[in-house]
């Protein structure tokens, strides 16, 4: 896993010392490279200090969650007045994640936060590649030369009870009635109601 560290150097070299091994570590120390090493390079996770460029800012924080919403972020910074206002800020925006240089910065402790967001990457890759499953079998299934049990052979599911129960997760159909009843700019729709659209989002338009 790759791991943006917008931080400065002394938190960076505890970054680095702990992911030894384990995670690649790239350190960048302007909001501007920040920016560049995301379009870039496969960055899975950002930790980043509201202090990087001297004062303590939320904004370049927030518009990195606007631009890459799916981008797990971590806070690594020093607790003072200044940032306590920031802090909460981002809070109320949907960040959890905190780390305190020189309070809760010990390897354990990072290695902890860096596990943690590593196992919420792999289990969110793993849903975008079953959902990508889903939405090629109903593609293919929109060909009336293939029967579902040719459809579950050629993606690789050893039974066809797999590719219903994914149907049934990612689009609510089986995959019967979604080949019947589901054009593919449905299908994209349902699955990204589902599965892209966050938790809070959804609740309220129920």
């Amino acid at each position: 896993m790759l791991v943006l560290a917008a931080v400065p150097d002394v938190q960076f070299h505890k970054l680095r010392r702990t992911a030894s091994g384990r995670f690649s570590v790239v350190q960048t120390l302007t909001w501007d490279d920040v920016l560049t090493v995301i379009r870039g390079r496969p960055v899975e996770l950002a930790v980043v200090d509201p202090l990087l460029s001297g004062d303590a800012r939320s904004q370049e924080i927030e518009r990195l969650r606007v631009l890459f919403p799916s981008l797990p972020l971590i806070l690594y910074t020093t607790l003072t007045p200044r940032t306590a206002g920031v802090l909460l800020a981002l809070g109320q925006r949907g960040i959890q994640h905190v780390v305190f240089a020189n309070y809760d910065d010990h390897p354990t402790r990072l290695r902890e936060v860096l596990s943690h967001e590593e196992a919420r990457s792999s289990s969110r890759q793993l849903l975008d590649q079953l959902a990508a499953r889903v939405l090629y079998a109903h593609r293919l299934l929109q060909d009336p030369g293939f029967t579902i049990e040719d459809v579950a052979t050629r993606l690789g599911y050893a039974q066809t009870k797999t590719l219903q129960l994914h149907a049934r997760a990612y689009l609510g159909l089986t995959a019967g009635e979604m080949r019947l009843s589901l054009s593919p700019d449905d299908a994209l729709a349902r699955v990204a109601q589902r599965f892209l659209t966050p938790a809070s989002a959804r609740a309220s338009v129920s």
